[in-house]
């Protein structure tokens, strides 16, 4: 949960519950444990009286961005062991995957 709401920006609950495929109640008990280790904070919205963003604190955004950076170096050190033609190869699935993405998004806008 704290991955989305790092890197998918302030959302309300409801919009994590969609997120994260699980009841809002779910979302809410998951957001209690964040907040009390410090890695999250409600706010009320701005455009909605009913509804409070939430928002990683600071040390969310630290441990966020921790484990990002092990699991890049993680994979830069598997890479390395390619050879230049597997690299190759990753490459270019990595550029198809990307470009399937693009499309799946315009179809979404």
């Amino acid at each position: 949960m704290l991955s989305v709401i790092v890197f998918g920006g302030p959302a309300i609950v409801s919009e994590l519950a969609r997120a994260a495929n699980v009841s809002v109640p779910a979302v809410i008990s998951m957001l209690d444990a964040l907040e009390a280790d410090s890695l999250a904070h409600r706010e009320p919205s701005e455009h909605d009286r009913r509804a409070v963003n939430v928002l990683p604190t600071e040390a969310g955004l630290r441990v966020m961005e921790a484990a990002r950076a092990q699991k890049v170096q993680r994979i830069a050190d598997k890479l390395s062991l390619l050879t230049q033609e597997k690299l190759e190869v990753v490459l270019k699935t990595a550029k198809l995957l990307e470009e399937s993405e693009a499309r799946a998004q315009s179809k979404i806008l």
